[in-house]
């Protein structure tokens, strides 16, 4: 019982969490911003709106290719 309790809480003081585990699929942070819906900006030569969101959802929940490639592995910063 002592073991148990020492292992539960040691994961709480050190932050294990599933949560914390998502952070690890995404090592470079580019969600950090890029999880925003408003992210975006105008092209000054077609003046089109240019979107820049990834859903989180991509890497949290592993759909799609975002869940197991690095963003740089195909888009340049």
């Amino acid at each position: 019982m002592a073991n148990r309790n020492t292992a539960i809480f040691l994961m709480l003081v050190l932050g294990w969490s599933p949560a914390g585990l998502t952070l690890a699929a995404d090592p470079e942070n580019c969600l950090l911003c890029h999880r925003y819906r408003g992210l975006a900006r105008i092209d000054t030569d077609t003046h089109k709106v240019r979107l820049y969101h990834v859903d989180p959802n991509y890497c949290d929940r592993a759909l799609g290719p975002h869940a197991h490639l690095k963003c740089t592995d195909c888009h340049n910063h």
